[in-house]
C-alpha cells in the first residue's frame, strides 16, 4: 500500500512538475516574442575599454564617478588612513552636496545632460526613449564637440539609443560587434521567466539577484567589455602605466562600483567576508588613488580638469527608523572638483552644491575656470530639490522635497505634495 501510495506521489510531482515546465516554457517564448528578442536593434550600444588608455597631451575632462557614496563616510575614512591622507591636494572638496536621485540610473542621466527625469526610477521602453533624446541634446556633449573633445563613456548606466547625434567613441554595437552566448542568454532569461510566473511562494528559488545579461556577451578581441568592478577597473589601471597620449582633447567618464554592496573586499582590492560600508569606500579610494597617480606619472595631471564625484549617497550604519528618511539620507554623495593647472592644498568648501549646478560647474571647467571660481550662485540658505520614490506604494510614485539645510539633514528635507 505504501508502494502505491508513493508512486502515486511521484507521478503527481512528476505530472506537476511537467506543467510548470510547460507553463514557464510557453511564458519564456511569449516573453521573448513580445519583448521582440529576435529582432535586430541597430540603435542598442555597449561600453568598451577602447580608449581608456588613452588621454590627451593637450587638454583632458575627466569624470570619475564613485557609485553610493555617502560623502562625509567617504571623507572619514579617507581622514583616518595615512595612505589616503594627501591624495586629493589641489582639489576642493563639497561636502554640502546634494543629489536629486538616489537612484543610479536617474542621476547619471542627470550628470551628464541636465535632463531630470522624475516619471519613475526603473528602467522602462518610457525611460529609455526619454534617455536617448536627452543624450543627444546634452548641453555637456554639445560644449564637449565645440572644443574638440572626444567623448568616451565608460558605463553599465548610460541607456542610449535613438539618433546618436554625438559620438561616443568607446562604445559599439552589440548585434555587430558583440557576439551573444545564446546557450548563457537563454539561462539568463530563464532566471527571469521563473521568477515571474513562478507562484509567490517558490519565487525565492529562482536567484532573480543573479540575472546578468552581461554574462551573455562574449569579449571582444580588441577591446574588451566595461566592469565596473572596483577590482577589475583597478587592475586595468595598474596593468597600463603608460598612457598613450594624442594631441586631441579627451573627455572620460568613468563609473566603478565604489561603495555599492556587495561589500566583499577591503582596502587592498582583496575579497573578504562579512565586509563594511568602510570596507568598500577604501577599495573605492585605492582605485581613485591609482587613477590620480596614473595620471601623475604621465604627466598629463595638470592638464586635466578632474571631478571625482558620486552619484548618490548610502546611509551606511545609519538609520531614521524612517524609509522616506533613509532614502533621503542617500541625497549627500561625494564631490572633488580640480580645474586646469590648479595647485593648492585641499579646499574645503562649505558652498551648498546642487546636481541642478552640475552643466554649469562642467562648462566653467571646461572654459578654464578653477574650482575656487565655481561659487556662483551657491548662496548659502539656498532652496534645494531632492526627488524621492515612494517605496511604499505599489507604483512607486516620485515625490518632490526642498530643503534649506545642510544635505545631510534629513529632518530639514519638506515634501512639496508634487
Amino acid at each position: 500500500m505504501r508502494r502505491v501510495k508513493l508512486d502515486r506521489t511521484l507521478s503527481y510531482a512528476s505530472t506537476g512538475a511537467g506543467i510548470v515546465s510547460l507553463i514557464l516554457a510557453i511564458a519564456l517564448v511569449s516573453t521573448m516574442i513580445r519583448n521582440d528578442t529576435f529582432m535586430k536593434k541597430e540603435n542598442s550600444f555597449a561600453a568598451t575599454t577602447k580608449n581608456f588608455n588613452n588621454i590627451s597631451s593637450n587638454k583632458n575632462f575627466l569624470i570619475f564617478l564613485m557609485d553610493t557614496l555617502d560623502s562625509r563616510a567617504f571623507y572619514d575614512v579617507m581622514s583616518q588612513d595615512e595612505d589616503f591622507k594627501g591624495m586629493f591636494e589641489d582639489f576642493t572638496y563639497y561636502p554640502d552636496t546634494l543629489s536629486l536621485y538616489s537612484t543610479t540610473m536617474n542621476s547619471v542621466l542627470g550628470i551628464l545632460t541636465g535632463f531630470e527625469y522624475n516619471q519613475g526610477m526603473t528602467v522602462t521602453d518610457k525611460f529609455v526613449a526619454a534617455s536617448s533624446k536627452a543624450y543627444d541634446q546634452s548641453p555637456l556633449f554639445g560644449k564637449l564637440k565645440a572644443n574638440s573633445y572626444t567623448i568616451n563613456l565608460y558605463s553599465l548606466n548610460v541607456f542610449r539609443p535613438g539618433q546618436r547625434v554625438f559620438k561616443i567613441e568607446n562604445t559599439i554595437s552589440i548585434h555587430d560587434d558583440i557576439k551573444v552566448n545564446f546557450s548563457e542568454f537563454r539561462k539568463q532569461v530563464w532566471k527571469y521567466v521563473r521568477f515571474k510566473y513562478l507562484p509567490y511562494g517558490y519565487k525565492q528559488y529562482s536567484h532573480i539577484e543573479a540575472m546578468n545579461f552581461n554574462s551573455c556577451k562574449t569579449e571582444n578581441k580588441q577591446n574588451r567589455n566595461w566592469s565596473e568592478n572596483n577590482s577589475i577597473v583597478y587592475d586595468l589601471i595598474k596593468r597600463n602605466p603608460n598612457l598613450h597620449k594624442e594631441n586631441k582633447n579627451y573627455f572620460q567618464y568613468v563609473h566603478i562600483l565604489g561603495g555599492h554592496p556587495p561589500f566583499d573586499v577591503d582596502k587592498h582590492l582583496t575579497k573578504i567576508a562579512n565586509g563594511s560600508y568602510k570596507d568598500k569606500i577604501a577599495s573605492s579610494l585605492t582605485v581613485v588613488k591609482a587613477y590620480l597617480q596614473l595620471l601623475k606619472t604621465n604627466n598629463v595631471y595638470d592638464n586635466s580638469a578632474i571631478v571625482i564625484m558620486a552619484d548618490h549617497g548610502f546611509l551606511g550604519e545609519r538609520s531614521h527608523n524612517n524609509a522616506d528618511m533613509d532614502v533621503i539620507a542617500r541625497g549627500n554623495p561625494v564631490l572633488f572638483i580640480k580645474g586646469f593647472n590648479e595647485k593648492h592644498k585641499m579646499i574645503k568648501s562649505d558652498m551648498p552644491v546642487s546636481f541642478r549646478d552640475l552643466q554649469d560647474i562642467f562648462f566653467n571647467l571646461i572654459d578654464g575656470k578653477k574650482s575656487t571660481e565655481l561659487s556662483f550662485g551657491l548662496e548659502i540658505g539656498r532652496t534645494r530639490t531632492f526627488f524621492l520614490r515612494n517605496q511604499k506604494s505599489p507604483a512607486w510614485p516620485v515625490h518632490e522635497y526642498i530643503t534649506t539645510g545642510k544635505a545631510w539633514e534629513v529632518e530639514k528635507f519638506t515634501p512639496t505634495g508634487k
